[in-house]
């Protein structure tokens, strides 16, 4: 069969950069290329509103809202909010029905993808693109996987995204697509899940085996921090009263030329528990970004998560994934994580900056795992059932105990919490290895190749 080179075409004005390390793009000489806008059946691309809102969720609601965070690039999308008929109704928002690929484009999920399934309804917030693919022209599994390509989220951030925070619609209309016949694409759709069935059982147990790992994290901070044993402590105090400002900040709402080296932090960017970054947007990617706080120099900083994520549990699913446990089990913890002389950048609308101050009676470290634990309380409320800013958190109250059992609990949950990141890494390390795995399957698969 012969074969042409074609680089993985995107708008008509760039060309995409090949990908480090990946070989040119090749295809069959029989399959078509085609603009992403030729593949649909409504006349552009569909995007969510602007008006959902996360606060729009009710315990209530029986329309499933996604958003971005939502598209964890598997086909089954588990959004646990859901919002009710009326407020669907009070914003205009429209339902969106199945069969339709969904993909992010906005800030940290930028290209993430997900599959409304045939019978699903929802509703999606404005930074999520609807495809609708014409049946007659391209299956609906054959895209996702496209999407799923190494090459096609490169060719997003570096062309498509270029210094923005987002995907402009009328470019994503312009990506080139490779399509084959029909029923060639059922063949290859076929032919990859053939092949991944076993890397994806291998994945599933490594992301459950990482939900087991921080489980045990879990259970020490519950049991340090248990009812009984905090009624113990006489002390308390307002935090406000163990916090200072000697922190150097810089806030912006321009440009950032000389801050690009600095990572970006978002909501998505801390592991639950472990308080772990994980990977983060460089600002040099980021054109333009407002609210944006800097800190520089960043001593026992704590950044807190504002937002909290639905309350309620979620419905068990038949193959709970990972994201779904972690939820059920660790929802009701705030996103809690500790900078050590760390230069970063972070969005002041995500996360509230606070500076201990060593002076007190209350360590750096302890305040850490109190607020991760979720026992500081304002009104008597928990902070993560309430709504927390710059003005409230300072009201809350915490309890604690002497400085020995402050240091013991520190050590005990330090210790503990060194062990989980290490094996959390590893854990990643094999997860990086069977993405590699998928990445070529899929590359093989869509070169005409398998």
């Amino acid at each position: 069969m012969s074969k042409t080179k074609h680089r993985l075409a995107g708008s008509i004005e760039k060309e995409l950069v090949e990908v480090p390390g990946r070989e040119g793009w090749l295809v069959p000489t029989h399959w078509h290329w085609y603009e992403l806008s030729r593949l649909i059946t409504t006349s552009e691309i569909e995007i969510g509103t602007a008006a959902l809102r996360t606060d729009d969720d009710s315990s209530e609601g029986t329309i499933t809202a996604i958003f971005s965070e939502d598209l964890k690039n598997s086909k089954e999308i588990y959004a646990p909010r859901k919002i009710t008929e009326q407020k669907q109704r009070e914003k205009n928002l429209k339902i969106f029905t199945g069969e339709k690929l969904l993909v992010a484009v906005a800030r940290d999920t930028t290209g993430r993808v997900g599959i409304l399934a045939e019978g699903q309804n929802a509703v999606c917030n404005n930074v999520i693109a609807i495809i609708t693919p014409n049946e007659q022209r391209v299956v609906l599994n054959f895209l996702y996987y496209y999407f799923r390509l190494e090459q096609t989220r490169y060719y997003i951030q570096k062309v498509l995204v270029s210094g923005r925070t987002y995907i402009p619609y009328k470019k994503m209309g312009k990506i080139k697509i490779p399509v084959p016949p029909l029923k060639e694409q059922q063949r290859i759709v076929e032919r990859v899940e053939t092949l991944t069935y076993d890397i994806n059982r291998c994945i599933d147990q490594v992301q459950r085996n990482a939900v087991d790992t921080l489980i045990t994290l879990y259970q020490a901070v519950t049991n340090a921090f248990a009812p009984l044993r905090i009624k113990r402590w006489s002390s308390h105090t307002l935090i406000q009263e163990v916090l200072s400002r000697n922190t150097s900040l810089l806030s912006q709402d321009t440009r950032l030329p000389t801050y690009a080296q600095y990572p970006y932090l978002m909501n998505t960017t801390i592991e639950p528990l472990t308080g772990r970054l994980l990977a983060s947007v460089p600002l040099e990617q980021i054109q333009r970004v407002t609210s944006i706080t800097i800190i520089e120099n960043a001593h026992s900083v704590i950044l807190f998560g504002k937002e909290r994520t639905n309350k309620k549990q979620p419905e068990k699913q038949n193959g709970l994934a990972k994201q779904d446990e972690l939820y059920e089990r660790f929802a009701s913890f705030p996103l809690v994580a500790m900078l050590q002389q760390a230069h970063v950048a972070y969005n002041h609308q995500h996360f509230l900056e606070l500076t201990p101050n060593p002076q007190t009676e209350v360590l750096p470290r302890f305040l850490f795992w109190s607020l991760l634990a979720d026992v500081v309380t304002l009104d008597g409320i928990k902070l993560s059932e309430g709504n927390v800013s710059e003005s409230t958190i300072g009201k809350a109250m915490l309890r604690f105990p002497s400085k020995d059992e402050q240091e013991q609990i520190i050590r005990q949950l330090d210790a503990l919490q060194n062990q989980v990141t290490a094996i959390r890494r590893k854990q990643d390390s094999s997860l990086r290895h069977l993405e590699e795995l998928t990445q070529l399957t899929f590359e093989r698969a869509l070169q005409g190749k398998l």
